[in-house]
């Protein structure tokens, strides 16, 4: 995994252990994920300013795609942490790696899209720079978990499934 290098003791560089940090995480999506999803459907389904374009209703179907991924992933982590299976962690860092893409082709659709007020196209520019680098710690957070795992006594010899770090 690109983060082999980057190996972090605690969560948030303080007192939290990772398996919290895991744990914090996936709680942080399962409230932050259905709120995007129903914020973003009421403003393209319901109160549409206008007849939405192709390109907004293609835009609104990565980020209900996104945002069930996100859920699912979440749920993942969740089962994933309690059952400190490390191969599900690295199932959910490979699927969360790929979700990158998605952020992209979503940002370059969205900047793309027709003339947007330069402060909105900021605010996006910007939530999308936050959202990558949240995406990139937990990224490493739960690798660094999974690596405590491997070289721990708490690791289940029989989960041998994806158990290289």
């Amino acid at each position: 995994m690109f983060c082999n290098r980057i190996i972090l003791k605690k969560c948030c560089f303080c007192c939290i252990s990772l398996r919290n940090g895991c744990y914090i995480i996936a709680g942080f999506a399962l409230v932050f994920w259905p709120t995007v999803l129903i914020t973003y459907l009421i403003d393209t389904l319901v109160k549409p300013e206008k007849k939405p374009s192709t390109t907004s209703i293609f835009l609104l179907l990565v980020v209900v795609f996104e945002a069930l991924m996100q859920m699912l992933l979440a749920v993942l982590l969740f089962i994933t942490t309690y059952k400190k299976s490390p191969s599900y962690m690295a199932v959910w860092e490979d699927v969360t790696l790929m979700l990158y893409a998605i952020i992209l082709l979503e940002f370059v659709v969205n900047m793309l899209e027709g003339p947007i007020e330069t402060m909105r196209r900021v605010a996006y520019i910007l939530f999308t720079i936050a959202k990558c680098l949240y995406h990139l710690y937990t990224l490493i957070v739960v690798h660094s978990y999974r690596v405590h795992l491997l070289n721990s006594d708490e690791y289940n010899p029989s989960d041998t499934k994806g158990t290289s770090a």
